[in-house]
């Protein structure tokens, strides 16, 4: 069952055709990686399906609903929730406060409410009870006190992701979760993706760049290249495919690889 359509989606910017007529179907409870080369338009595509950037044509169906010019708020109320390339911690605030932030697109609070005894009180638990929860999953529960910013690189990372995480989307888009970590962080990341759709039940979009990375979570993968999508399928098929290779590694690579293989 697919839970996302992405339909000739295009995003121009003037003369720069950053997502040039992408359709691909996303298959819900599974992991879909996209990769491909710098500038390849994933960053935009991501930003496209959440709304921080509108399709200059095209559409994008979640539930048989277009998210075409909704606002991100809207869209991540919805169900979708991402991290961002670049961290993007609150620093002033505790790890705790930065993942409740999370949840704060589902809260609808009305006139009532203002006449209802402790009604924000108990929304304010549940909210720390959910975010706890998130914690605990990636392991850094008992950082929960302490500033974000504080954190080293790699756990300002399972911040982000526990913030997405909080509001139980439906599907979680993560922006290079790997950057910037190491060889140990790597693997607890992958564990925990996988964590996510098998525990949570979670439809997980990964942009990656570590191959490692993504050969191991994905159940399918993705290629952009200039915009457009040139691969689209089984892990394995996809990363030996010569469209593919010369994409990374230009055509001097590609003969070089059918040398090699």
């Amino acid at each position: 069952m697919f839970i996302l359509k992405i339909e000739a989606a295009s995003k121009y910017f003037g003369g720069v055709r950053a997502v040039d007529a992408v359709t691909a179907d996303i298959e819900e409870g599974k992991i879909t990686s996209i990769i491909g080369p710098n500038g390849a338009g994933k960053t935009t595509l991501f930003n496209l399906i959440t709304g921080t950037y509108e399709l200059t044509s095209g559409d994008i169906i979640f539930h048989d609903r277009s998210l075409n010019r909704m606002h991100p708020h809207v869209i991540h109320s919805l169900g979708i929730a991402r991290t961002f390339q670049n961290i993007r911690l609150f620093p002033t605030m505790s790890v705790l406060e930065n993942v409740m932030i999370g949840f704060h697109s589902k809260l609808k609070p009305g006139i009532v409410d203002l006449f209802i005894p402790n009604r924000y009180r108990r929304v304010e638990q549940s909210m720390k009870e959910r975010a706890e929860a998130a914690l605990n999953l990636l392991d850094i529960l008992p950082r929960a006190g302490l500033k974000a910013v504080s954190l080293p690189y790699g756990e300002q990372r399972r911040v982000e992701i526990a913030r997405a995480l909080v509001s139980d989307p439906e599907i979680v888009l993560l922006d290079e979760p790997s950057a910037g970590m190491n060889v140990g962080e790597g693997k607890s990341l992958m564990q925990f993706i996988t964590r996510i759709r098998d525990e949570m039940h979670k439809t997980v979009i990964v942009i990656e760049h570590n191959m490692r990375v993504v050969r191991w979570i994905s159940d399918r993968i993705i290629v952009l290249d200039h915009g457009h999508k040139i691969a689209d399928g089984d892990p394995e098929q996809v990363l030996h495919d010569p469209r593919v290779i010369e994409a990374y590694l230009g055509k001097s690579g590609l003969t070089n690889y059918a040398q090699v293989n």
